[in-house]
């Protein structure tokens, strides 16, 4: 709201939103307060700025545990991208050949 200055609740309302939408926008709008208003606020408010951080890390917990439910209960793609993200050294995507300590003049000359 313009020319108002955001209450204690609306704050409160926000990051209880925030923890559950992870999107700020869709928190700021549903506690009453004006996207730019928070992201001035966040700017310079220590204190908001490290309630957000906590809300939107809460957000990506509950996330993270909905992956996990989904992927146990049978999503094969869910399973695939939680393995990636704890284990990337076994389940990357990309492989990268071991350094090898000898001769590497093994290019072969295709120009002929």
């Amino acid at each position: 709201m313009k020319g108002r200055k955001p209450t204690a609740e609306q704050w409160e309302r926000f990051f209880a939103l925030l923890e559950d939408s992870g999107n700020v926008s869709v928190s700021a709008s549903g506690a009453g307060l004006g996207r730019t208003t928070v992201y001035a606020a966040i700017r310079t408010n220590d204190t908001i700025r490290e309630r957000t951080e906590d809300a939107k890390e809460t957000a990506t917990e509950r996330l993270e545990h909905e992956a996990r439910r989904r992927a146990y209960a049978g999503s094969d793609v869910l399973l695939i991208f939680l393995l990636k993200a704890l284990k990337p050294s076994m389940y990357r995507d990309t492989y990268r050949a071991p350094n090898i300590d000898g001769p590497r003049d093994f290019i072969i000359d295709l120009s002929q």
